[in-house]
């Protein structure tokens, strides 16, 4: 029998999580799954051997080391921070009574790169979740932002809605949305997809008239 049940669900913000990656970590991370050693050379002389400039009103400033972080735009980059943060999933999955599963999958974090999304069946459980992560930000140095991360009650059909729980953590409180922009998918507190397909709908239709208006010119065979 399954449980069908209304989740909080908090889309995290981690402020500059790219650039807050921690060296050592990471390597000590890429080092317990086996990296080969010759690969791994390659990538510490690539992070480790680096030097930046700064370029400010005409003039650059005098090389400097970088300390942490994986590069910004780089093709491996994802990939690493997936390996810097996977400890932090483990952990939640680990979590004991804070678990949300889609039959057997858990499903009460999903993460993409540095997007992540907490799922939890209760506030006490989300609280918990929290609590996880701010114990994994003090040790690898990531940095989470309860200002830019934010709350939809997602709410199954009969469900009371519930009201009036406040998660504040790191200085602030959470704000709470009925709608929210994730991944390019709009996801709806009511769980429905209705608007989310009205919004493609209407970007196709905008694309459509884009390229009528620039090529309606054109004879027939050319469009």
């Amino acid at each position: 029998m399954m449980l069908i049940s209304s989740v909080f669900c908090v889309f995290l913000d981690a402020t500059k999580a790219f650039d807050r990656v921690q060296y050592c970590s990471l390597f000590t991370k890429l080092l317990d799954r086996n990296i080969h050693p010759l690969f791994l050379r390659i990538l510490f002389n690539i992070y480790a051997g680096q030097l930046v400039t700064v370029l400010w009103n005409g003039f650059f400033s005098q090389n400097f080391p970088v300390m942490n972080g994986v590069k910004q735009d780089g093709i491996l980059s994802p990939l690493l921070f997936c390996v810097y943060i996977d400890d932090l999933l483990l952990a939640l999955q680990r979590a004991g009574g804070v678990e949300c599963f889609l039959g057997n999958c858990y499903i009460g974090a999903l993460a993409y790169a540095d997007d992540v999304v907490l799922i939890a069946p209760t506030a006490s459980a989300m609280r918990q979740i929290l609590a996880i992560c701010d114990d994994f930000g003090s040790k690898h140095d990531a940095l989470f932002s309860a200002s830019k991360s934010i709350v939809c009650f997602l709410e199954v059909l009969g469900i009371i809605r519930v009201l009036n729980v406040l998660f504040f953590r790191w200085g602030n409180s959470f704000d709470y949305v009925e709608q929210w922009l994730h991944l390019g998918h709009l996801i709806s507190s009511e769980l429905s997809d209705n608007t989310d397909i009205t919004r493609r709908k209407n970007s196709l239709i905008g694309q459509i008239n884009s390229v009528l208006c620039r090529f309606g010119k054109l004879d027939v065979v050319s469009k």
